[in-house]
């Protein structure tokens, strides 16, 4: 008897070292059991509506939800069913539904401050540490089609890369946004001696550039949403996409992780397959 109360005790106190109970905020920066590339964030408003984004390298999903005791229940991006439950110290996942459902389990790593629903309605957004006015960001999001959670970003706006600010890329939009101030050459933190367009990469952006690149010097260099790269101030000298699709074996292979969808293509042709079971052709 004294043994199993001193393994709840445990238990409870593992729970609330990591901040992760049933009833606590939600809010904050998790990253997936399955590797640091798949990223959470979550922001938790006082009327129980939870928004936030899961993102990988190269794509990201916006979250709408409520909060549903020790979880929550809503969509991801338009349509897909999104359910989420609290086990111990993970926040276990699931999104789509029958034969295409995804599970995620996700670690906190950082805990962000519970958001609130002022009368006035005002939003909290932070690019490039400048605020957006909900005059800014309602624009923003009906001209750019995107929904940006209450939070503190960096945008590169050459190459279209996002991620919370301290953190690692965790996703793409479109590129030359008028969003936001100047991105800082601290924006992921620094660290790595080696800087794209102004920002030094974070660790994770090393280790997933240099998948496709090899070892990378210190140093400043530039790329583009094309995939164009060089050094700073100088002229492009290498194709990233090129040299992805090289690694891959000539072609350009890929699966979603988040959706389930996946696609190849081989430069002229190719083909996107919906995890409904639809096809698109792309090309020629």
């Amino acid at each position: 008897m004294k043994r199993a109360i001193r393994q709840v005790i445990v238990l409870l106190a593992s729970w609330f070292a990591a901040g992760i109970v049933a009833g606590t905020d939600l809010s904050g920066h998790y990253v997936s059991d399955s590797g640091p590339s798949l990223t959470l964030t979550l922001q938790e408003l006082s009327n129980g509506v939870i928004t936030g984004t899961i993102a990988e390298p190269g794509e990201s999903l916006p979250l709408n939800a409520r909060r549903q005791e020790n979880g929550f229940e809503g969509t991801a991006g338009r349509t897909l069913p999104l359910t989420a439950t609290l086990k111990a110290d993970r926040l276990i996942v699931n999104i789509g539904a029958g034969d295409v459902r995804k599970q995620f389990v996700f670690k906190r790593i950082a805990v962000a401050s519970r958001g609130t629903t002022p009368s006035t309605g005002s939003r909290n957004v932070l690019i490039n540490n400048r605020r957006l006015s909900d005059a800014e960001l309602q624009m923003a999001e009906q001209k750019y089609r995107i929904r940006i959670p209450d939070g503190d970003y960096w945008y590169d706006r050459v190459l279209g890369a996002w991620g919370v600010r301290g953190g690692p890329t965790q996703g793409f939009i479109a590129p030359f946004l008028n969003l936001g101030g100047p991105l800082a050459a601290n924006a992921s933190g620094g660290g790595t001696a080696i800087f794209v367009n102004g920002r030094a990469l974070h660790p994770q952006d090393v280790m997933a550039l240099q998948q496709i690149t090899g070892p990378i010097m210190p140093g400043r260099y530039f790329i583009t949403a094309q995939g164009l790269a060089g050094y700073e101030g100088g002229a492009p000298l290498w194709n990233l996409a090129a040299m992805g699709s090289q690694a891959r074996g000539g072609s350009s292979n890929w699966q979603s992780r988040v959706t389930g969808a996946s696609g190849f293509s081989d430069g002229t042709t190719g083909a996107v397959f919906l995890p409904g079971g639809g096809i698109v052709s792309t090309g020629r």
